[in-house]
């Protein structure tokens, strides 16, 4: 009945009278519930008018099971119809199942009055003393699941006073010890959130240190989960940054994968402090050398970062970059001689003559833009230290116009500073080179930093060295320099942790297209309090999170009025069948690629198989235009990784198209940062002039990963199609929520085959 209910309402209307009689059925609770939940997954207008009276009478039924499911229907209900939930009052007897006596009934209904207010903007929690210790009460007596909505209910409320925040959070604290991570996240939200209210500075000191132990002991779990709980320990580093006083637990191990490695890089930057940076510094030198270039350049960057923040430990991470030039490969090279330009910006005077000496001995080849401005600024900067400093510089001027714009930049200062340092050297050089740069570089600002220089040298040769020399600028402090984020985003990523915002560490507005967007409903009522919407600010480093740029409407209507406007036509039923196919598709969530099109058979019945209606997003990943190895055409192939119950799946749609019959077809992905492994297809033969739609079942394994990239964004996977006469090889789009273990899930997902959003929350399918 809920599977043909939409394409067959008429005939759904005649089962109601049985579902109502069911649902006050005195002798069986099992029934009532079920009748219930049937009625309220029946999405249809007409039917939910029915449905008022029975979910009325089921959340002030005697069971409270029946109740607890009852209180779900209300989430189902708004979504079909938001002003018969206004009108009938569901949203006050759900705040009144806030103070029952089950706990069950309490975490269902704080589910779906969190749901509510996620949808409308607005928030219909209210509470008072008597309602949060019913809540704190029922956490020890709920499901897991059960428990983390309630934390995420708590974590809205504002307390009295800082012995009303402490009392909480001591209630709270058990939690952490859950072994399901989402439960400890959860609580470990909650009491983040309080702490901004507890007075007593031993307090919170204290009550921080409890957070550590629970949040490393999720690092043991698996690598996916890991990297979520890696991401959330990010941003809350930033906010209590006293947490971790132990930086070896973040110490990377070889069987991490990549994207797990390189965030741990990122916490150790920012928890190293003047009292622990000789272990770190240590360790990361030993990350220089390993087979994961990306990960040993990171580790090499790290290196110079401490040194910068730190200032007593500058001369222990210019030791260790001299070691590491010692024995390193070309791209550690490079990496070292970008640390230590770095370092010796920001403390100038710690070089000795010896280590220079010794440094430049070391470097001797570098291709790396960004190094070998690096290589050139140490010249000029400590050229009275270095021995035929002249001929090094000369070497770089000989190619200097083929080079990038901050390379010879760098070469044109350098060579200025040496000769601004040794008057009674040959001025032919640095002449020859200001008129070549000034004269036929195609960089305008180049050009004109030449110019500049010739000037300053011509006018007054004396004045040179005062405008060249200038004192540094004061460094930055070390508790800003680890600070990545604004205040308010921290705190706006503290709002969403646990959530995908928290991973991605952007507003859901930037990774998920318009057109997905859960839209706001409107519900003009007094019950609820509007809630402000966060405004979170951009970071501190440049080029971490871009903005999207959205015309004004002033704008629009000027492209309106310049526009021609075209005479309406009326669309043929096929035309308007068609266009609503390519508007359910839509396009994926990471801009993938683009919607289908209209060319290929695939009918809308295709689209809710391979997307499990809604789970996946399908994409046209090979078409009929394109070749396999032995150079048929005519396949067209289109598909999606979806995620059901606990297993991942690969379901497409195969259209054969070719002049042949595809036999024995089998899929074979290559190896990707997850391990994702295919199974056998439910269908193995795909006649010619034929569509199959196609199931294979996928699993992890560790055989199959690829350790030395991090996943890509967006993640796609090369997929090999099989056959006995052809291989066709394509790349497949993966959401990553699909291997992310959703943190926030129900109770009641067995029943209700519901999914979770990209914010967290649970949602119930239209």
């Amino acid at each position: 009945i809920i599977n043909y209910a939409k394409s067959k309402a008429d005939m759904t209307i005649m089962a109601i009278n049985t579902f109502r009689k069911d649902a006050h059925e005195p002798t069986s609770p099992l029934l009532r519930a079920l009748a219930v939940r049937t009625m309220g997954c029946i999405r249809i207008e007409k039917i939910t008018e029915y449905l008022c009276e029975s979910l009325k009478d089921a959340l002030a039924d005697v069971d409270p099971y029946v109740r607890k499911t009852a209180a779900m229907c209300v989430t189902k209900l708004f979504l079909t119809n938001p002003r018969l939930v206004k009108d009938n009052g569901f949203i006050r007897l759900l705040q009144d199942l806030l103070t029952d006596g089950n706990a069950i009934v309490v975490s269902n209904a704080i589910a779906s009055l969190l749901e509510i207010s996620s949808l409308t903007g607005k928030t219909y929690i209210k509470f008072n003393s008597n309602i949060m210790q019913k809540l704190l009460y029922a956490i020890n007596e709920c499901s897991e699941w059960g428990q983390v909505y309630i934390l995420e209910g708590i974590a809205r409320y504002q307390p009295v006073d800082s012995p009303d925040a402490e009392n909480i959070i001591e209630r709270v604290i058990p939690r952490l010890s859950h072994v399901n991570p989402a439960v400890v996240l959860a609580a470990a939200k909650v009491v983040l959130k309080l702490l901004d209210h507890v007075s007593s500075s031993d307090s919170v000191k204290k009550t921080t240190k409890r957070l550590a132990a629970p949040l490393v002991t999720l690092l043991s779990n698996s690598a996916e989960i890991q990297y979520v709980v890696l991401r959330n320990i990010s941003f809350i580093v930033e906010k209590r940054r006293n947490i971790f006083d132990q930086p070896k637990v973040f110490f990377v191990r070889h069987s991490d994968p990549i994207f797990v490695k390189l965030e741990k890089l990122e916490i150790l930057n920012k928890i190293t402090t003047g009292k622990n940076f000789e272990s770190v510094l240590v360790e990361l030198r030993e990350y220089a050398n390993w087979l994961e270039v990306e990960f040993g350049r990171k580790a090499i960057r790290t290196i110079a970062m401490i040194g910068v923040k730190i200032e007593k430990a500058n001369k222990r991470a210019l030791e260790i970059m001299l070691d590491i030039l010692k024995s390193g490969s070309d791209y550690v090279i490079e990496e070292s001689v970008i640390g230590l330009s770095e370092i010796l910006r920001h403390f100038p005077m710690v070089a000795t003559e010896s280590f220079i000496r010794e440094a430049i001995t070391k470097i001797q080849t570098v291709n790396e833009p960004e190094a070998k401005a690096g290589y050139a600024w140490i010249l000029g900067e400590y050229n009275e230290h270095i021995p035929k400093a002249e001929e090094l510089l000369k070497s770089l001027i000989d190619g200097c116009l083929e080079e990038q714009p901050v390379v010879q930049l760098q070469i044109l200062l350098s060579s200025v500073k040496f000769y601004v340092k040794n008057p009674d050297t040959d001025g032919t050089f640095i002449t020859n080179l200001l008129k070549l740069v000034g004269e036929n570089s195609e960089n305008p600002d180049i050009r004109d930093r030449a110019y500049i220089y010739w000037r300053l040298l011509n006018v007054d040769p004396n004045n040179a060295a005062s405008v060249l020399f200038q004192d540094k600028p004061l460094r930055v402090a070390e508790e800003d320099i680890i600070t990545v984020y604004e205040d308010d985003f921290v705190d706006f990523l503290l709002d969403n942790m646990a959530t995908t915002v928290s991973v991605y560490h952007k507003p859901m507005q930037e990774f998920i297209p318009e057109n997905l967007m859960t839209k706001k409903i409107e519900l003009s009522d007094d019950e609820g309090e509007k809630q402000e919407e966060p405004k979170p600010k951009k970071e501190k480093k440049q080029g971490r999170r871009k903005k999207k740029q959205i015309e004004s409407g002033d704008e629009e209507e000027e492209k309106k009025k310049k526009s021609p406007e075209k005479p309406e036509t009326k669309e043929s039923p096929v035309e308007k069948e068609e266009e609503e196919v390519v508007q359910k598709v839509g396009f994926d969530l990471l801009d993938f690629g683009d919607s289908l099109t209209t060319d290929i058979a695939v009918t809308s019945s295709d689209i809710e198989f391979i997307t499990e209606n809604g789970k996946g997003m399908i994409v046209d990943c090979f078409k009929e235009s394109q070749a396999g190895d032995q150079g048929t055409k005519g396949l067209a192939i289109s598909g999606a990784f979806v995620r059901s119950q606990k297993s991942i799946k690969m379901k497409m749609v195969i259209i054969n198209k070719s002049s042949s019959n595809l036999k024995d077809i089998s899929f074979i992905f290559a190896k990707n940062s997850f391990g994702l492994t295919s199974g056998n297809p439910n269908v193995t033969n795909i006649p010619q002039n034929s569509k199959q739609l196609i199931e294979v079942p996928c699993t992890i394994t560790q055989d199959n990963m690829n350790t030395s990239e991090p996943p890509s964004c967006p993640f796609k996977i090369k997929v090999k199609l099989n056959s006995q006469s052809e291989a066709f090889i394509f790349e497949l789009p993966c959401l990553l929520h699909v291997f992310l273990i959703c943190l926030l899930y129900t109770s009641d997902a067995a029943d209700d085959t519901p999914c979770v959003d990209l914010g967290g929350r649970r949602i119930i399918k239209k």
